[in-house]
């Protein structure tokens, strides 16, 4: 339910789970809170996050920090996330400051997202993702010089392209995705558009090799299509937002 964005169906089993005198941990509250802020539910995920600390005696980690910076970005609030950031009892790690940037590159917030981005490259790392997420907010933004910028660090630091990444261009902005991206603001339309994909396939019944019967192919497509393979993202992505024809 956390990983496919049904908050309240998460919510109902945790209560659930409580109800029948299960004692929730760490893990269970770092889903629950991921659900929250995947369904838009602030109040719930914000609720969930105290009864944490304050019901269950629980000391929140970074990973539960990170979620209620999501939960409050994606819901716009990105001065009461970066707020939020600055109040916790422990340092922020690349982490949270990913969760901020990935809500100022949804909300194109340009300098709130580079104090996110200087925050996580000031640890040193190399991780590709956080580079496309600025290279985006650029490019969302029409900052074109910006996004020369980035593209000059990641070749400066040595930063590999993920192979797991793919790019398409759409009205002048440059969209990056990777494999299991599930920030992408359109991500909803993308995933529903690779379904009804897999069910035309399932439909005209899809022949793979020798090896492979119908049946083999039709059970793993839909897994296949929704394990986030970056150019499929793309190419959905590029379908949605292309002209007719």
């Amino acid at each position: 339910y956390a990983e496919h964005g049904k908050g309240t169906l998460a919510t109902e089993l945790f209560q659930r789970m409580v109800g029948s005198n299960v004692i929730p941990d760490e893990i269970t509250f770092l889903s629950i809170l991921c659900a929250c802020s995947r369904s838009g539910m602030v109040a719930e995920g914000l609720e969930y996050f105290n009864s944490m600390k304050y019901r269950y005696s629980i000391k929140p980690n970074l990973k539960h920090y990170a979620c209620v910076v999501d939960l409050l970005g994606r819901a716009g609030n990105l001065d009461g996330a970066y707020e939020f950031i600055q109040k916790m009892p422990m340092k922020p790690d690349h982490a949270v400051w990913g969760a901020l940037l990935n809500a100022c590159r949804i909300h194109r917030r340009v300098e709130l997202g580079e104090l996110a981005a200087r925050k996580i490259f000031q640890d040193g790392t190399t991780r590709a993702g956080y580079y496309f997420l600025l290279s985006n907010l650029y490019a969302d933004n029409n900052i074109w010089d910006k996004v020369a910028e980035v593209r000059q660090m990641m070749r400066q630091n040595s930063i590999i392209v993920d192979p797991g990444c793919s790019w398409v261009e759409n009205k002048g902005t440059v969209h990056a995705f990777l494999s299991g991206d599930n920030f992408h603001p359109q991500i909803k339309e993308i995933n529903a558009l690779l379904e009804r994909f897999y069910e035309k396939m399932k439909e005209a019944g899809i022949q793979g090799s020798e090896s492979e019967t119908p049946i083999d192919i039709i059970k793993a497509s839909k897994a296949d299509i929704f394990c986030g393979h970056s150019e499929r993202l793309a190419v959905a992505f590029g379908l949605i937002n292309s002209a007719p024809g």
